[in-house]
């Protein structure tokens, strides 16, 4: 199957491509922002022809990474579908419960989302979270291929903070980036570099000790000249220092 308007529905099995082979993936719930939440799993397949019975004996609970990831790699047809879970059921895929660290306090939180992936809630953790909880944030697509070859042991490094942000920097409007402890904190600095003309995005930064990245992008993929871009880098940087955050460069397309 091949449709990539319908690449994201619930159910939807699909490769995703890892150094020698592919790691299978299922979709257990679709977002409204073009994430999901997938389930992933080895050993890698060779081709893209897996068998029914195959299909069929994949459950959740043997998935060897679980995300809620952007989709944008389905939808471009990057990730290949192979079709809808035969035997699908909702029930049958719940989404778990994602623990998180406070990279300050160093407590541990349990949180919660809905099946539109809206987050609903945190809970603190009085004792060590379960290694087995999948840790909570957004992955982008380029983290999840590198997650997986680590987990399957192909030859890579394990990702780094970077590895979370869009591959294509040429797709990219110009930039900044700044860094926050706290997901609040961060989605605060986001409203606050609205007001100054840019669309914010917060992603947790996985693989960076739990801290929250802040997009202040250009509204549009359009030319910024190095002057105003260096401008704007000093006022978000005395904003993301009173904040208690950190300012950390900016790029834009060449």
């Amino acid at each position: 199957m091949n449709n990539h308007s319908n690449s994201t529905k619930e159910g939807t099995i699909f490769y995703v491509p890892v150094a020698t082979g592919f790691a299978v993936g299922v979709i257990a719930r679709s977002g409204n922002q073009g994430t999901c939440l997938g389930y992933f799993f080895g050993p890698l397949v060779q081709v893209k022809n897996l068998s029914v019975s195959y299909v069929k004996a994949l459950r959740f609970d043997n998935a060897i990474y679980t995300a809620i990831f952007s989709a944008d790699k389905l939808k471009k047809g990057l990730w290949t579908t192979w079709g809808i879970h035969p035997n699908w059921q909702r029930c049958e895929w719940p989404i778990p419960v994602f623990s998180h660290q406070d990279v300050v306090n160093k407590k541990h939180f349990l949180r919660f989302y809905d099946d539109a992936l809206n987050f609903v809630k945190q809970q603190e953790r009085l004792d060590v979270p379960l290694a087995d909880l999948p840790k909570d944030g957004y992955a982008y697509s380029g983290f999840v291929e590198l997650r997986l070859a680590h987990l399957l042991g192909e030859k890579t490094t394990e990702p780094d903070p970077y590895a979370s942000l869009p591959e294509s920097a040429a797709d990219d409007p110009p930039q900044h980036y700044l860094y926050f402890h706290d997901e609040e904190l961060a989605k605060y600095a986001g409203e606050e570099v609205r007001k100054l003309g840019f669309d914010p995005a917060v992603i947790l930064s996985v693989g960076s000790g739990s801290q929250w990245l802040l997009l202040a992008r250009h509204p549009e993929n359009r030319l910024v000249a190095e002057e105003q871009m260096e401008q704007e880098a000093e006022q978000l940087e005395k904003m993301a220092e009173e904040l208690g955050g950190e300012y950390d460069g900016w790029d834009k397309p060449s």
